[in-house]
């Protein structure tokens, strides 16, 4: 059957388009937020908004990717779609897309039905999209689309590297939620898989969490963030025992249940990039055989220790250190101020280096030229300001001597000049 809308032909490149392989999938109203598309090279794609106005095509632009935004009366932007029909948002649409040239695509991105609070999706809905069809991709990115189901033909896709299921990607009834079907990890080739669903609370050998070394030859980036994961699972522990074979680069536990960091990651040397927190954290536990770490992040860590963990000076490689939302800002527990908490926390980080860190040197040596950050996420300003002026302290001598900072910003300003590190924190 062929594509007619308005009495017309849907055509590309001199050719009728098909049912074949048609996209859909169900919103509410005029709130639906994202769908992207990447490509090899320049392509298009056509959507049918359902709005009765047929479809319209997109061409990729100059990166050769595609995304599209569906939302009510907004100021028009790049790829975005502003519903003029005034239905109400009750109205369910059915919204159709068609890629002509299937053998281009390289990532398929679903994402924000639930923006701004308000759940914009048809909740138990199955995503239909062909996987088998794409012969060619690489990613697929879902997120707080509160699927029912998805097509399995994903399974059969030798091509696809990269498995992202994040935050809400399923409802809590679909076969996807609360385990990771033995399928998605079996004869598989990921290099990158995010698995953001409630996972914690059971044993491992109903989640499956212990599968994941099934994938240990190919994997390098794991994210099981916001899976209420805790110390204990089930009869289990924090983690997998099996973990220990994993050779990841990039691993993220964020907004879990853990009081501290599982020890069994000292049994990843690999790990290179880690991202942790939460406000259940108490404790900074043990992580001192991560000698290859690189970027050190923690997140909403408002109830752990006020200081800054012993350890870090174990790591030789490090260039990032973050402590987002230490005091205030992010989105988890009591929001409170408490700028002498992060105060606290910089001074130790001060104590450290005056203590260990050389005044000259490369900056490509320990200690020197890191990143150090105190903020909440991208916005500065909803993270406590540290306490003092950010000045020259007295009787700094470059090379020699820090002097005597009487202050959480004097200690900053030592840190970014004798120790040529970006201090990155709420300066208002």
């Amino acid at each position: 059957m062929v594509r007619t809308f308005n009495n017309k032909l849907v055509t590309y490149s001199n050719r009728v388009l098909t049912t074949s392989g048609v996209i859909s999938f169900l919103v509410n109203g005029s709130n639906f937020a994202s769908f992207g598309v990447s490509f090899s090279s320049s392509s298009s794609i056509f959507i049918d908004f359902s709005d009765g106005t047929g479809f319209h095509q997109y061409e990729g632009n100059a990166s050769n990717s595609f995304r599209v935004g569906f939302q009510l009366s907004a100021t028009p932007g790049a790829y975005v779609y502003n519903y003029t029909d005034g239905k109400p948002s009750s109205y369910t649409r059915n919204i159709k897309v068609i890629i002509p040239e299937k053998d281009k695509v390289t990532s398929i991105n679903v994402n924000d039905f639930a923006r701004a609070g308000l759940i914009a999706s048809v909740l138990n809905q199955t995503l239909k999209i062909r996987f088998n069809e794409l012969q060619n991709l690489n990613t697929i990115n879902i997120s707080q689309t509160y699927l029912l189901d998805f097509d399995d033909s994903f399974l059969n896709n030798n091509s696809i590297k990269s498995l992202i299921f994040n935050t809400n990607s399923f409802y809590k009834t679909s076969k996807y939620s609360g385990i990771i079907p033995i399928t998605v990890l079996t004869k598989k080739q990921y290099n990158s898989l995010t698995y953001s669903t409630s996972l914690g609370g059971i044993d491992f050998s109903i989640s499956n969490l212990d599968k994941i070394i099934n994938l240990k030859d190919t994997l390098t980036t794991l994210s099981l963030a916001a899976c209420n994961l805790s110390d204990t699972n089930g009869n289990n522990g924090p983690l997998p025992d099996n973990f220990s074979q994993l050779k990841i680069a990039s691993l993220y536990l964020i907004r879990n249940n853990y009081t501290k960091p599982p020890s069994i990651l000292n049994s990843i040397p690999t790990i290179q990039n880690f991202f942790g927190g939460g406000v259940s954290i108490t404790d900074w536990g043990d992580l001192s055989g991560l000698v290859n770490l690189v970027n050190f992040t923690m997140d909403e860590c408002r109830n752990a220790p006020a200081y800054c963990p012993a350890y870090v000076t174990n790591w030789p490689k490090l260039r990032i250190l973050r402590f987002v939302s230490f005091s205030k800002g992010g989105s988890g527990g009591d929001n409170t101020s408490n700028p002498a908490r992060l105060d606290a926390l910089i001074s130790s980080i001060y104590n450290i280096w005056d203590k260990n860190a050389p005044k000259t040197g490369s900056n490509n040596i320990q200690y020197r030229g890191v990143q150090l950050f105190f903020a909440a996420g991208e916005a500065l300003t909803q993270s406590d300001a540290p306490g003092g002026t950010y000045q020259q302290p007295n009787d700094y001598v470059a090379g020699s001597s820090n002097g005597t900072p009487v202050s959480a910003r004097e200690m900053l300003w030592v840190l970014a000049n004798q120790y040529s590190c970006t201090v990155i924190y709420n300066n208002l």
